[in-house]
């Protein structure tokens, strides 16, 4: 399967991506590939899960913690460390089916971020590892809208973001099965505790939403806007998006050989 997109190293325009974003308004597509080169962005330097997303009510223990993006699969090795640099960013899957050859990737060789092209879908997908070994998958709703979120609006917005509301196939039901499987599945490898594995994140621009109006569950967060608008001033793009958008990096379906290397060679995130 031959790479073909952009890298993090070559979106680097003029226009901030701000700028970007608030001159697209009218693109669902726009947002979530902004927020693919934010996360990568911040991830890189290892944050603690609260200071990139915020939770409703207390949050739980392991948000203190710090974190790195991972390529996570369904078996042996586990996870990969990823150079958000050098390799590409997303995977664009054209169908549910692709979705699910990203899900379960077991050669780890295909980007970190995966990108939705369904309603069915997350708009954006990804793993986390963090520094007790701990993996999660983290899936990602984002609102492109200038309304506040809020009451039954976003109790429906949570609803439609769970488990029995994604991956739905009309032509192969099979597929929501083997994909719920697949997100809720934990690679052996990990070294961490092996419960909880999914965190659903709800993101909004340039409105806003507030998880505490409709739900306090641990498992839920919500993009935290105050550093996404800190940082995406500062981050220069302003043609990335097209091109983003339009040949998004990677088409999954046919999927290669890994050639990374075994999981004890790879490097530890740093710990505070």
């Amino acid at each position: 399967m031959a790479k073909h997109g952009l890298t993090a190293n070559e979106l680097e325009r003029e226009d901030s991506l701000l700028d970007i974003l608030q001159q697209s308004l009218t693109s669902s597509r726009v947002y979530p590939a902004s927020l693919v080169l934010y996360l990568s962005r911040v991830f890189a330097g290892n944050p603690r899960v609260h200071e990139v997303f915020t939770f409703p009510g207390s949050k739980p223990k392991w948000a203190n913690k710090r974190a790195e993006i991972v390529s996570l699969g369904s078996v042996e090795p586990g996870y990969a460390s990823v150079d958000l640099g050098s390799e590409v960013v997303a995977a664009a899957p054209l169908t549910l089916e692709d979705t699910v050859s990203w899900l379960t990737n077991d050669t780890l060789s295909l980007p970190p971020f995966c990108l939705g092209q369904s309603r069915d879908s997350p708009d954006i997908m990804f793993g986390l590892r963090l520094e007790d070994g701990t993996l999660k998958r983290v899936l990602v709703h984002t609102s492109l809208t200038t309304s506040n979120l809020r009451g039954n609006p976003l109790r429906k917005v949570i609803n439609d973001f769970s488990d029995e509301n994604l991956f739905k196939d009309d032509d192969d039901p099979t597929v929501h099965d083997r994909a719920i499987a697949a997100l809720h599945a934990i690679p052996k490898t990990t070294t961490g505790p092996r419960k909880s594995p999914i965190l659903r994140v709800f993101a909004s621009f340039p409105g806003t939403l507030r998880l505490g109006d409709a739900t306090h569950a641990p498992n839920l967060a919500q993009l935290n806007n105050a550093k996404f608008l800190k940082i995406v001033q500062t981050i220069p793009a302003s043609s990335i998006f097209e091109k983003i958008v339009k040949s998004v990096t990677l088409q999954v379906g046919k999927r290669k050989r890994s050639t990374a290397k075994p999981s004890g060679s790879r490097k530890r995130m740093k710990r505070s």
